[in-house]
């Protein structure tokens, strides 16, 4: 029941665990590079690269650099574009909503509205933030000297260095792009909700105008040959008076 509830808090505030994970991982990243060999992943993840060429060392940093980039650029084009298009439906709905008759639709409507506009929001914010571009690990001249001076023994360890920061500094990346678009997945599905409960009203509404007109027409029919037993009476009534005069 924990696990499950654990799962539900995660998807309905994925940010919570973003913002988490980003300081643990950031606040890991810059005690590790300050020169102190705390542990943990860092650190084991040194312990294994240290064993690999140098050569292949370079490649695995160059591939995790590249991929650091794409994930940057994904999140940026993908989770802003859908984020705004979501946002005009957002709005589009919230004017629908006033056009509905009763005050009990209308609340329904906004109880939808008002989380896909803040989840919408909190995904697109997240996306730009992606404009941000996290440390890049592996560039720089003194990485680049550090890794030149440094001894064929030590060469390895400079590197796995960098690439197991490079490899932490991704997964925050892989972690916002995810925590983006389930945020602005969350959005969607109330944007789905809020149209489906304005729909509803509107054919409700149609449906109690046509049971109105329905009304109105039958009490008209029934008034109709009232009045007409009206207008004859007073014919029925002056034609006695007139054979009366006539005998007279």
């Amino acid at each position: 029941m924990t696990a499950l509830a654990k799962r539900i808090f995660e998807e309905l505030f994925p940010f919570i665990t973003y913002l988490r994970l980003r300081s643990k991982v950031l606040g890991e990243v810059a005690e590790f590079s300050i020169g102190s060999m705390p542990d943990g992943p860092i650190l084991i993840a040194v312990r294994i690269y240290a064993s690999a060429a140098p050569t292949d060392l370079e490649d695995g940093l160059i591939s995790e650099q590249k991929r650091g980039v794409t994930l940057d650029e994904k999140t940026f084009r993908h989770a802003a574009s859908i984020a705004t298009a979501l946002t005009i439906a957002s709005a589009a709905t919230a004017a629908v909503a006033q056009m509905l008759p009763g005050t009990e639709w209308k609340i329904a409507v906004v109880v939808f509205t008002i989380p896909s506009i803040f989840y919408i929001t909190a995904g697109g914010l997240l996306g730009l933030a992606a404009a941000r571009t996290l440390t890049m690990f592996g560039t720089g001249m003194r990485f680049t000297l550090d890794s030149k001076n440094a001894s064929p023994s030590m060469k390895p360890i400079v590197i796995a260095h960098a690439l197991a920061c490079q490899e932490r500094v991704n997964l925050v990346r892989v972690a916002r792009n995810e925590v983006a678009f389930m945020l602005i997945r969350n959005g969607f599905l109330c944007i789905v909700a809020a149209l489906s409960i304005a729909l509803c009203g509107a054919m409700y509404a149609n449906k109690d105008d046509a049971v109105e007109r329905k009304v109105w027409c039958a009490a008209s029919e029934s008034t109709g040959p009232r009045l007409q037993k009206s207008d004859t009476q007073p014919n029925s009534r002056s034609k006695p008076r007139y054979q009366l005069g006539l005998s007279a």
